[in-house]
C-alpha cells in the first residue's frame, strides 16, 4: 500500500456530519437549536425548500423555520422527526439561542434519502440538547379545496384536498361531513384516502394509523342541481406526531368548513323572438332586405354560432343567417330576405357545441309562430299568371285567380300596379274588365253559356310587354277552362255550402259527409223529389260516358230528396286509395249525370318509411348492434348506396282499426334532415331523393335506391322527417282559397300541427310519417386518414433534442393520429364507443424495412426463437373518441444479434389499418412496401418524413488506474458496428450516465482490499452525466478509506464496471492503488 505523500493530493470536499450520516442510517434526524415560552411563541412558518410542505424530498434541501417569542421566553432546541424515526439532537452551538421577544428564523440543509415521500414533524423544546418542556405544534386544517372545475356538471364523483399544517394521523370517515342543497338521489362521502411517502392509504371508521398531511375525499354527486360543502369535524380523535389533537385539547376547536361545490346540470334552454315583435306572425309584412330575431338562454351559454340555427317557412329561398351577434345570455341572429313568404328562426337539434359554462348542451323551447316573419318583397314583375281548376259550369260564374309573379315559379309576387285585359270571345264575359290590382293577386269571374272549352288570355296592359300564361292546378300552361253542364242540375258541396262551391281535402278510408244539391240552371230547387246515388270517382281520367271519372274510389251511397229542401246529406267511405283529383258523381235514379263542380284531393294519412328496396340496410331495427350486417354487408359513410321506401298508410279512426296500406300515391316525398336521429351523439346528413310513389312488388310506395348517410352507426327519421309537403294535395292547395292548410314548421325541428285533425272543417294538405322509422344502418367509415405521423427514436428516453437514431435492441415509438372519414372528407364523429371497431394493436399492421438501396432489409414480427432481421411490438396505447385516435403509440424494438450488423441508414416503419369492417386508407395515402426485398406496390403508409437510422451499439469503457485515496474518472464512448469495425458514435448526445445504468462486479482482493464493504454503486458512484458527441465519463468516489479499521482498502484492488443497458453492452475495469493511468507515449525514470 503506498503512503499518503506518495499519492496524488485529493481535492478539498465538504464531509457530512458523523451525526447526521448516523441520523440517515436510522431513518432519523433531529436537530436541535434555540429557545421560547412555553405559551408565548407562535411559529409563522415551515418550509421545505420555500414551499410550505411537510413532504421530505430526494438530494439535498433547506428547512426554514420561522418562529416569534413573547413574553421574554426561550426557544432553544428544533426537533426535526418523522413517523420512523428515533431522536437525535444537534443543539445550540448548532442553532443560536433565542430567548428575546421578536420574530426569528432559521434554515438547516439535509440530505435524507432513506426518509424520502414521509413527513417531517417539527418540535421545539426550551433547554438545550433537545431536553426540557417540549412544545408540541398544534395542529390544524389549512385548507378544505374542491379539485377540479366548480361549477361543474359531472355525473360521477368528484374530489376535495384537505391539507393539515402537519402530518396527522387517527383520520376517520366520521371526521368529515357534507352540507348539500338541491341535491337528490345518493350524495355520500365515497372514500378517503392519502400518502405518507410509503404508499396511498384508504380511511376507514375506526381511524388511519398512518401519518399524513394530505387527504383527498371523494364524494358520489347524486342527482340533479345544487351546491354540495365539505366540512372537517373535530372530536380529538385526528392528533399529529406529538399526540396533539387538531386544534388542541377540546372537541370543535379544530373544525373546518370548507370549499362549496356547485354542481350544474340544468340544460339553458333558448327562447327566440322577433327583434320587431310588431312584425312577429301577423298580417301586417315587412320589404325589409335582412331581419333578425333575439334568442335569450335561460343562463349564460358558450359555442353560439349560425350552424345551431336554422331559417324555415315559405320565405326561406335565397336567405341564410348572415350575423350572430351577442354573449353570455342573449344573441341576436340576423338573416338577409330575398323572396316573398314566412320567413322562422329555430335552433336545430344538433346543439352539441352549444353549452353552458359547465358543458351542458342547450335545449330549444317548443316554438310557435311567435318566431315568424312576414316578409314581403316588392321585386320586379317576371309574368302574370291565371289560376284556374280547368273546368267551369254554363249556369254560373267561374272565378279565377289572377297573380303578378315575380319570378318563374311563382313563389313570390309582384306587389305593384297591374291591368290586364282578357281576350275578347263571343259568348263570354268577364268580370271586372279590364282587371286592374297592386296587391299581388285578384280575382275575377267569366261567363259562357255554351258547353265547350275556352282558352283563357289577354293582355298584359300594365306594365306593358308583360306576358300571361295559366295554370290549372298544378299544370303551368294549361290555359283550357271546359264549361258543362254537369253541375247545373245537381252539385255536392261541403254541408251547408251553397252550389258551386267547395269540397276540401279527405283522408282515404276515413269517412265523410257532403251535401248533394238540386238545382234548376245552377239555382237551388227546393221542389225536388229526385233520388239517385253518390260515389267518389278519380278525375284524373274521364270519358264522354263518364265525364266525373273513369275509376270509383268509394261504394256508392243513395240519396232521396223531399221536396221541400232540395238538399239531401250524404255519407260516403271511400276506399283505401289516394287520388290527386277526385270529383263526386251523382246519378239520378232516371240515369241523368252530374259531377261535382269542385274537384278535391284524397290523400293518405300518413306515411311509413323503411329501408326497402334493392339496397336495404336493415341490419338492426333498435340500432344498438356494433356488429351487425345485411347479409355480410355494412354501408359506408357517404359513399354506399342503401335503399328508403315511403309507404302511404290510413287507418279508420272512429272505432280506431288497424293501420292499412293505400294504394294510388304517386306524390315525392321529401326528407327532413332536422328529423334524423343518429343512434350516436352527432347528426348525420341523408343525401338522396325519392322517386314519385308507384305499384312495385305489389304494393304502393315512394322509393329511392341512391341514399347516403353521412355518419357512423345508425340513424331513424323522426316523426316528420319524410314527409309530403303538400304537392300531392295541389288541385286544393293552390286554389285561390286554399282547400287544406299548410304549415310553416314542415322542414325544421318543430312539430307541425296534426293535419288529420280539422281546423274550420280542413285537413292538411302535407302529411308524413307520424312515427319514429326502424333504424337504418348499420354504417361505417369510408375510409380512415393518417396524420401526426412520425417514429420517435429512442423512445424510452427524454432526449433534449430530438435522436435520429435508434440503438438495436432500444425502444422506439412510432406515432400518428388516425381520423374516420366519410367520403367528402368529413370527420364520422360517431366512430367511438363499440362502433369504433378498430384494434390498434391487432389491426395497425405495423412493419417495417430498410429501405436501402441496392439491397432492401425488410424487418417483420419477431418469431418465438428470435431472430435478425425482426421487430417485437410493446403496449400500444390509443384508441377512437369521436372519430379521431389521437396520438396512437406502437412502442416497438428492433433485435439486437449477438454478431454485429447493419448499419441501416433508411430505416423506416409503415402501417396499413383496417378494422373489423375492412375501413382501411385511401390507396393514394399507400407511399411504402416494406414487405418485399425488392421494391412492388405500396401496401403501406409510411410513418414519419425522415428514415430511422438503426445502430449496433456497445459501450466502451475504458480500463482506468489511480489512487485509493482519490475519486476516479472513468471514459465511456458509445460505439456503433460501421460494418467492419466499431466507431464513435458522434449522434449519441442523450444515453444516460449514472448509477442505475451500471453494475459492480468485486475482484476479490479479500479482506483489506477493495470489496462491498468500501466500494458499491449506490455509495461510490459520485457523478455522471449524457454522453456528448458519444463520450462521457463518470466519476467513482474513492473507497471508503474513513470507514473502521477493518473495512479500510490497504492494497490495492479493483472492481469491473458492466453496462446494464442491453442494447448498449459493454465492460472495463478500475483499479485502485495503483498510479494514475493515462495515455502515454513513453515513462523513463530517473536517478
Amino acid at each position: 500500500m503506498l503512503t499518503e505523500q506518495d499519492r496524488d493530493k485529493p481535492a478539498r470536499r465538504p464531509r457530512r456530519l458523523p451525526g447526521l450520516r448516523a441520523a440517515l442510517a436510522a431513518l432519523l434526524l433531529w436537530l436541535c437549536v434555540a429557545p421560547a415560552a412555553l405559551a408565548a411563541f407562535t411559529v409563522n412558518y415551515i418550509t421545505i425548500n420555500g414551499v410550505a410542505t411537510r413532504t421530505i424530498p430526494a438530494g439535498t434541501f433547506s428547512v426554514t423555520v420561522n418562529v416569534t417569542l413573547t413574553e421574554g421566553w426561550w426557544w432553544r432546541s428544533t426537533i426535526f422527526s418523522t413517523s420512523t424515526s428515533g431522536i437525535s439532537c444537534h443543539h445550540s452551538s448548532i442553532q443560536p439561542n433565542y430567548r428575546y421577544n421578536g420574530t426569528h428564523n432559521w434554515t438547516y440543509n439535509m440530505n435524507l434519502p432513506t426518509l424520502v415521500g414521509q413527513q417531517l414533524l417539527v418540535q421545539g423544546t426550551r433547554d438545550p440538547n433537545c431536553t426540557g418542556i417540549r412544545y408540541a405544534l398544534t395542529p390544524n386544517v389549512l385548507t378544505i379545496a374542491v379539485n377540479g372545475a366548480n361549477p361543474t356538471n359531472t355525473t360521477g364523483s368528484v374530489t376535495w384536498t384537505v391539507s393539515f399544517s402537519e402530518p396527522v394521523n387517527g383520520v376517520r370517515l366520521g371526521d368529515f361531513g357534507l352540507v348539500k342543497t338541491g341535491i337528490g338521489g345518493t350524495s355520500e362521502i365515497v372514500s378517503v384516502t392519502s400518502s405518507d411517502g410509503s404508499g396511498a392509504f384508504a380511511i376507514g371508521t375506526t381511524g388511519s394509523a398512518r401519518y399524513g398531511t394530505v387527504y383527498t375525499v371523494t364524494v358520489s354527486t347524486g342527482t340533479g342541481s345544487g351546491t354540495i360543502g365539505l366540512n372537517v369535524t373535530d372530536s380529538d380523535t385526528i392528533v399529529n406526531l406529538g399526540g396533539v389533537p387538531l386544534g388542541g385539547a377540546g372537541a370543535g376547536n379544530g373544525s373546518r368548513t370548507g370549499a362549496v361545490l356547485t354542481i350544474d346540470r340544468t340544460a339553458p334552454v333558448g327562447t327566440i323572438s322577433c327583434q320587431t315583435p310588431a312584425l312577429c306572425g301577423t298580417s301586417n309584412p315587412t320589404a325589409a332586405t335582412s331581419v333578425t330575431w333575439q334568442v335569450v338562454f335561460s343562463e349564460a351559454v358558450t359555442g353560439v354560432d349560425a350552424a345551431k340555427f336554422a331559417l324555415s317557412g315559405t320565405g326561406t329561398a335565397g336567405s341564410a343567417i348572415t350575423s350572430v351577434t351577442g354573449s353570455g345570455t342573449t344573441y341576436l341572429v340576423t338573416a338577409n330576405t330575398s323572396v316573398s313568404g314566412t320567413l322562422a328562426l329555430n335552433l336545430t337539434q344538433n346543439l352539441g357545441t352549444l353549452l353552458d359554462l359547465v358543458g351542458n348542451a342547450a335545449t330549444a323551447t317548443s316554438a310557435s309562430l311567435s318566431n315568424t316573419y312576414t316578409v314581403q318583397i316588392a321585386p320586379a314583375l317576371n309574368h302574370v299568371r291565371i289560376v284556374h281548376d280547368g273546368t267551369a259550369l254554363t249556369c254560373l260564374p267561374e272565378t279565377v285567380t289572377i297573380k303578378a309573379c315575380a319570378n318563374a315559379a311563382c313563389s313570390s309576387l309582384y306587389i305593384g300596379a297591374v291591368s290586364v285585359t282578357p281576350t275578347v270571345v263571343t259568348g263570354v264575359t268577364w268580370s271586372p274588365n279590364p282587371i286592374a290590382f297592386n296587391n299581388g293577386s285578384a280575382t275575377a269571374t267569366v261567363r259562357r253559356s255554351a258547353t265547350g272549352t275556352l282558352t283563357l288570355g289577354g293582355t298584359v296592359t300594365a306594365p306593358a310587354g308583360t306576358s300571361l300564361t295559366c295554370q290549372n292546378g298544378a299544370t303551368v300552361g294549361d290555359c283550357a277552362l271546359v264549361f258543362n253542364t254537369n253541375s247545373c242540375t245537381f252539385d255536392a258541396v261541403e254541408p251547408t255550402l251553397n252550389a258551386n262551391s267547395s269540397i276540401y281535402t279527405k283522408l282515404s278510408g276515413n269517412a265523410f259527409s257532403l251535401d248533394v244539391l238540386a238545382l234548376a240552371s245552377g239555382a237551388p230547387a227546393p221542389s225536388s223529389t229526385a233520388t239517385g246515388t253518390a260515389t267518389v270517382m278519380d278525375a284524373s281520367a274521364v270519358s264522354t260516358a263518364e265525364p266525373c271519372g273513369t275509376t270509383a274510389l268509394s261504394p256508392g251511397q243513395n240519396f232521396a230528396f223531399n221536396g221541400s229542401t232540395g238538399r239531401a246529406t250524404i255519407t260516403l267511405t271511400p276506399y283505401f286509395q289516394a287520388a290527386r283529383n277526385a270529383r263526386i258523381k251523382i246519378l239520378t235514379s232516371n240515369g241523368v249525370t252530374s259531377c261535382s263542380s269542385d274537384n278535391f284531393a284524397l290523400r293518405p294519412r300518413n306515411l311509413s318509411v323503411t329501408s326497402a328496396g334493392a339496397y336495404p340496410a336493415t341490419a338492426d331495427a333498435a340500432g344498438v348492434s356494433a356488429s351487425a350486417t345485411v347479409a355480410g354487408n355494412v354501408f359506408s359513410a357517404g359513399s354506399e348506396a342503401f335503399s328508403l321506401a315511403a309507404a302511404p298508410t290510413s287507418f279508420v279512426p272512429s272505432p280506431a282499426g288497424p293501420v292499412t296500406a293505400v294504394t294510388g300515391y304517386n306524390g315525392v316525398p321529401l326528407i327532413n334532415q332536422n328529423r334524423v336521429q343518429p343512434s350516436g351523439a352527432t347528426q348525420g346528413s341523408v343525401a338522396g331523393v325519392f322517386a314519385a310513389g308507384s305499384l312495385s312488388g305489389g304494393s304502393w310506395a315512394a322509393r329511392g335506391d341512391a341514399f347516403t348517410y353521412s355518419e357512423v352507426g345508425y340513424f331513424r327519421f323522426q316523426p316528420w322527417g319524410v314527409y309530403d309537403q303538400g304537392t300531392f294535395a295541389d288541385v286544393d292547395r293552390l286554389k285561390a282559397t286554399p282547400e287544406c292548410y299548410s304549415d310553416a314548421r314542415l322542414n325544421s325541428t318543430l312539430d307541425p300541427a296534426d293535419p288529420n285533425v280539422l281546423v274550420s272543417n280542413k285537413f292538411g294538405c302535407y302529411f308524413g310519417n307520424n312515427a319514429a322509422s326502424p333504424y337504418v344502418g348499420r354504417f361505417v367509415p369510408d375510409h380512415f386518414a393518417l396524420s401526426a405521423a412520425a417514429v420517435v427514436n429512442r423512445s424510452s428516453l427524454s432526449c433534449p433534442v430530438a435522436s435520429t437514431f435508434t440503438y438495436m435492441g432500444e425502444a422506439m415509438a412510432p406515432t400518428l393520429t388516425l381520423t374516420a372519414r366519410n367520403a367528402a372528407g368529413g370527420t364520422t364523429f360517431n366512430y367511438t364507443g363499440t362502433f369504433a371497431r378498430f384494434a390498434p394493436a391487432a389491426q395497425m399492421n405495423l412493419r417495417a424495412i430498410d429501405d436501402a438501396a441496392p439491397t432492401r432489409t425488410p424487418f417483420p414480427a419477431c418469431a418465438a426463437l428470435k431472430a435478425h432481421p425482426c421487430i417485437s411490438a410493446d403496449t400500444v396505447t390509443g384508441s377512437f373518441t369521436n372519430g379521431v385516435a389521437s396520438a396512437i403509440r406502437l412502442p416497438i424494438t428492433v433485435f439486437r444479434p449477438l454478431a454485429p450488423v447493419g448499419p441501416f441508414a433508411a430505416f423506416k416503419v409503415g402501417v396499413k389499418p383496417v378494422d373489423s369492417d375492412n375501413v382501411a386508407l385511401k390507396a393514394a395515402d399507400l407511399t411504402l412496401d416494406p414487405v418485399n426485398a425488392a421494391a412492388a406496390a405500396a401496401t403501406h403508409a409510411k410513418l414519419g418524413a425522415t428514415p430511422a437510422i438503426l445502430r449496433h451499439g456497445r459501450l466502451n469503457i475504458a480500463n482506468t488506474y489511480g489512487s485509493e485515496l482519490l475519486d476516479m474518472g472513468v471514459k465511456m464512448t458509445a460505439q456503433y458496428w460501421a460494418g467492419g469495425s466499431y466507431l464513435t458514435n458522434g449522434l449519441d448526445n442523450c444515453s444516460g450516465l449514472d448509477g442505475t445504468d451500471f453494475t459492480m462486479i468485486h475482484d476479490g482482493s479479500g479482506p483489506n482490499g477493495i470489496n462491498a464493504d468500501n466500494m458499491s454503486i449506490g455509495e461510490n458512484f459520485l457523478d455522471g452525466a449524457e454522453l456528448v458527441g458519444g463520450v462521457g465519463k463518470i466519476v467513482l468516489r474513492r473507497p471508503m478509506t474513513a470507514a473502521p479499521a477493518n473495512l479500510r482498502p490497504t492494497k490495492k484492488g479493483s472492481v469491473t464496471l458492466k453496462s446494464s443497458r442491453d442494447y448498449l453492452p459493454g465492460q472495463g475495469r478500475a483499479t485502485f492503488g495503483v498510479y494514475k493511468s493515462g495515455p502515454v507515449i513513453y515513462v523513463r525514470e530517473t536517478y
